[in-house]
């Protein structure tokens, strides 16, 4: 059901639906690229490759070493922590 839904998408696009053999990694794979090119202006990418355990080696590709796991999640805005005194700042920021 998943690739016929998947095929459905590209249909629309007027892509080609490429592969019938895959895997279950190279299936997910290829719905998260769909996903980046369908939600492109909707600021979903971080999330989704969160979600899959992949933002840091994805980021590392692009950026380099300088990426660590402290960038899985946002700083708290300084006003925050300053208002309330059980709030800390998250760790890394």
């Amino acid at each position: 059901e998943c690739v016929s839904l998947l095929k459905q998408v590209r249909d629309r696009a007027g892509l080609s639906t490429a592969g019938n053999g895959w895997t279950k990694e190279s299936f997910r794979t290829a719905i998260l690229d769909e996903r980046s090119w369908e939600f492109y202006g909707e600021n979903m990418r971080r999330r989704d490759l969160i979600r899959h355990g992949l933002f840091i080696s994805k980021a590392k590709e692009r950026l380099g070493n300088f990426v660590d796991d402290h960038f899985l999640v946002f700083p708290i805005p300084q006003t925050e922590v300053n208002a309330n005194a059980l709030c800390g700042q998250n760790p890394g920021y």
